[in-house]
């Protein structure tokens, strides 16, 4: 039933003329018809307040007037407006003179028209509407809810208006703002549904809260309507998805709670595995466990992206035991920290005897107590502290990424096309390889039995790739013939790939040029080794045995193995040959002079005179043998065996021949200034100290090249051929 609180006609269809007259008149009687025919903008609030809440009063009793005296059907056109001005006009708009008397018509502009009822100006109201919309971006922006609030009072549309730039709400300006407050009261302001709407880019006030990382007010949104976490943007982001990808793994928790899995299960589960991509990658495992249990098949499932999760599994190599290089009392402990129950390691500090107790939980199931007696420090309880959590968060990690190796295999036969598997399996393999993740590898092979003979190329992968550990296998398989003896297109055997220098090398850690020849080197020969006699001398499509592809292919690295051993042996020649001229000499001018008669020392049977003596010729002695050592480098063929041994052999001999030498003439130089400055401590101790510099320098420069070539050269080598199968 239409009420009419005004003592006018309600306008119809069809009586607009008379009701214009009417509602005129009655205008002019209440003294309101000035602000319908007004062609100036109406004040803002930032002007002047009194003013502006003068003219919204006025304003309000306007627009009371002419919406009550509509009929239902034309205030249901006008509603929204909440100007008189535009009210007035828009009902111009709609009614045209007509031979039929006035009718009503809906023209074409009506949504221009109701959007238009925001503004406030008579010749430029788009102009105007964005103005105003600027002013009230800028209020939000800056927090100023009270001048927020009375622009949403006076302009109720504005609340679901796109306002900014990129096509966002005030909600979106004030969430991109950071505005805890203005949003929370927005949300209650606004409904559920319009608590959806998107920008521009797709993105809700959730997705702009996730990328502010912002907990709080995403949870607010959240608890208004549940549903926003089932909206994706324009790049078919869900909420939860966007949060891993950007990293806000915290909120990335919560979102999972809230997100119905079945999101997570369409468009054939991309989302999940996108999902699960992450959470790898960004070391949630917790999620990822959870993600392979409900959902299994999302562990070969390809991502928006075209990856899928065992492919990120097959480049994490740094998250298995394999790239565990520790020292070796933190491998130790490393591996009697008990991972089972997760338990943090309990470190209690025992003040009354300094003593520390480190309680590591070893799979056993007894307790074993370390006990480390060390001065009380409040920054070394902190330091020791951190650092046995960090390596119980290192082994709590790897083991996390081996149950879900061990899942993701599990998921892999329910794949029941066997053609499928080794379409899905084989390049995962062959990633894995390329990246020396040797967990992977075996872990893919132990679950899936069928496979083990038919990834007849992982032998040639691991040859190329130089994988050590992958093709250490090879040694204890039955069936290593048939499955290293293999030609590729090209008709290279196995050898022939072992002769080929890497393109993406992984040598290129090993110091020295001459030390990475020598590791190709190692390589042909174990390669060789176990290869047939008929494929020695095989010829590959070019006509090319492997012996003569390795030198082919090695020239470039073994001329810059000879030029790093010459230029090694040059230097230290130089050194070398200044020590035997400084020992010499001093040999023959001894400390204290000589007897006029008898011709010895004087100071002959005093004992620094005789460990100065000693020392002199040993540093005489071992300095000629170094020389004579790089002499031997400097004058070698260079041949690419000479690599293997020889080569390495000279260099370990002359480079601790050199040490031996400097340290020994350190000590005949401090026992001559002993014998000379005799009690004169205060100026022979600074002086003996100093003397120790040259050593600590030399075993800080050259100590580790040493060691490795000892390592390379005389170790148990990087094959290991008691390797026990795990499948």
């Amino acid at each position: 039933m239409e009420t009419n609180i005004f003592p006018l006609e309600l306008l119809g269809n069809d009586n607009y003329a008379d009701w214009r007259v009417k509602m005129k008149n009655y205008l002019l009687g209440q003294g309101l018809w000035n602000l319908v025919e007004t062609s100036s903008k109406p004040p803002k609030p930032d002007d002047d307040v009194v003013e502006f809440e003068a003219w919204r009063k006025r304003n309000d009793m306007t627009l009371q007037a002419i919406q009550s005296s509509c009929g239902m059907d034309i205030l249901s056109r006008i509603n929204n407006i909440c100007s008189a001005k535009i009210a007035w006009e828009m009902l111009a708009k709609m009614f045209m003179e007509s031979n039929e008397q006035d009718k009503l018509i809906q023209t074409k502009d009506d949504d221009s028209i109701i959007d238009e009822g925001n503004s406030s100006s008579k010749n430029n109201a788009g102009q105007e509407r964005e103005d105003d919309y600027a002013d009230l971006a800028k209020a939000v922006r800056r927090g100023d809810w009270e001048t927020t609030r009375a622009f949403l009072d006076l302009h109720p549309a504005a609340s679901t208006a796109k306002i900014t730039i990129t096509g966002g709400t005030v909600l979106h300006a004030a969430v991109e703002a950071e505005q805890e407050y203005i949003v929370e009261t927005l949300v209650n302001m606004i409904s559920e549904h319009d608590l959806a709407m998107q920008d521009c880019d797709g993105d809700t006030a959730l997705h702009e809260a996730i990328t502010n990382g912002n907990h709080r007010m995403a949870e607010c949104l959240i608890t208004k309507n549940k549903s926003l976490v089932s909206v994706r943007n324009t790049d078919g982001l869900l909420p939860l998805t966007l949060a891993m990808a950007i990293g806000h793994q915290k909120l990335a928790r919560y979102l999972y709670s809230q997100t119905p899995f079945e999101d997570l299960k369409a468009e054939q589960g991309r989302d999940g595995a996108r999902l699960l991509i992450g959470s790898i990658y960004k070391r949630d495992l917790d999620m990822a466990l959870d993600l392979m249990e409900r959902c299994p098949r999302l562990a070969f499932t390809l991502s928006r992206e075209g990856r899928s999760p065992l492919q990120a599994l097959a480049v994490s190599t740094e998250a298995f035991e394999s790239e565990n290089r520790l020292v070796f009392w933190k491998r130790w402990i490393y591996h009697h920290c008990y991972i089972g129950n997760r338990k943090i390691l309990n470190i209690t500090p025992y003040t009354k005897n300094h003593t520390f107790v480190f309680f590591l939980l070893p799979s056993v199931g007894a307790t074993d107590q370390v006990r480390l007696k060390i001065k009380q420090n409040n920054d070394l309880e902190k330091t020791i502290e951190s650092g046995f959590k960090h390596l119980y968060e290192m082994k709590l990690v790897r083991t996390q990424f081996q149950e879900l190796l061990s899942r993701m295999c599990e998921a892999i036969p329910t794949i029941t096309r066997l053609d499928k598997q080794e379409d899905i399996i084989a390049p995962l393999i062959k990633l894995a390889i390329s990246r020396g993740n040797f967990e992977f590898v075996c872990q893919i092979l132990k679950a899936n039995s069928s496979l083990q003979w038919k990834t007849r190329s992982m032998f040639r992968w691991a040859v190329v790739h130089r994988q050590h550990r992958i093709f250490s296998l090879a040694y204890n398989l039955k069936k290593r013939n048939y499955l290293i003896h293999t030609l590729d297109n090209s008709k290279n055997t196995l050898l022939h790939l072992a002769g080929m220098l890497p393109k993406y090398s992984p040598i290129d850690h090993i110091r020295g040029a001459a030390l990475q020849m020598q590791r190709e080197v190692q390589w042909f020969k174990e390669v060789e080794r176990i290869s047939l006699f008929s494929t020695k001398e095989y010829l590959n499509k070019n006509g090319l045995t492997p012996n003569q592809l390795f030198m082919k292919e090695h020239q470039n690295l073994r001329k810059e193995g000879e030029k790093w051993m010459k230029g090694t042996a040059t230097s230290c020649t130089v050194v070398g040959a200044l020590i035997v001229t400084i020992m010499f000499t001093a040999a023959f001018t001894t400390p204290g002079g000589n007897d006029q008669d008898t011709g010895l020392p004087i100071l002959v049977h005093d004992k620094l005179f005789k460990l100065f003596i000693v020392t002199d010729s040993l540093s005489l002695f071992s300095s000629t043998t170094s020389v004579l050592m790089f002499l031997g480098i400097l004058t070698s063929r260079y041949a690419e065996e000479d690599f293997l041994r020889s080569l390495p052999r000279k260099m370990i001999i002359g480079l601790s021949a050199l040490f031996f030498s400097i340290a020994t003439m350190m000590i005949a130089f401090s026992a001559a200034l002993l014998l000379m400055l005799r009690g004169k401590y205060w100026i022979v101790i600074p002086i003996i100290g100093l003397a120790g510099i040259p050593i600590i320098l030399f075993v800080l420069m050259q100590s580790r090249l040493l060691i490795d070539m000892l390592v390379s050269t005389y170790g148990s080598g990087i094959f290991d051929r008691k390797m026990k199968l795990s499948f």
